[in-house]
């Protein structure tokens, strides 16, 4: 009976240090996230950053931060790495960090807003490094940019080297 008493009683500890923990309670706040609160890109969900960065700032107001800081900003290429950190006390505590990088050639958002979405798309890494995910780990804009960006390049550089060939053809001289 004892046995049964501290077993019942060491699952109540550990639901209670469970339910204190703001970041477990913030990772819970994502999980439980309705479809509905969700962006679908090709079958999959994902949750904007912006609901991101509110579940966390929810569960830690002020005592949550998350800074950027920019690696390289050339007129080609951004790089930015995101940190989240988390005060206890008088000290503030890492619990996790993410990079992103955008070039200003690819899409139109990045030719007007490149550092913008950088900087968005490594806070949304790091708060997913974080458990803050709600969905697949990438960024919305990387998913966004993969299927649409990407895609349309390849078939674009496809359609060139196609071009490039038939001109070449024609330019032979037939027997």
């Amino acid at each position: 009976m004892c046995l049964i008493t501290a077993t019942n009683s060491q699952r109540l500890n550990k639901e209670k240090k469970l339910s204190e923990n703001k970041l477990l309670q913030a990772i819970t706040h994502m999980e439980n996230l309705p479809d509905s609160d969700k962006v679908g890109i090709k079958g999959k969900l994902y949750a904007q950053v912006t609901t991101r960065v509110v579940a966390f700032r929810k569960a830690y107001g002020d005592k949550g931060r998350i800074t950027t800081k920019i690696h390289a900003s050339t007129a080609n290429r951004v790089l930015i790495e995101a940190q989240v950190h988390i005060r206890e006390g008088d000290v503030w505590h890492l619990i996790s960090n993410d990079w992103a990088e955008e070039h200003r050639d690819d899409g139109p958002v990045n030719k007007k807003s490149a550092t913008e979405n950088c900087a968005t798309s490594a806070i949304g890494r790091a708060l997913a490094a974080a458990g803050l995910g709600g969905g697949e780990y990438a960024s919305f804009d990387e998913v966004d940019y993969a299927i649409n960006e990407k895609t349309g390049s390849r078939l674009r550089q496809k359609q060139n080297r196609q071009q490039k060939r038939q001109k070449q053809r024609q330019r032979l001289p037939h027997p």
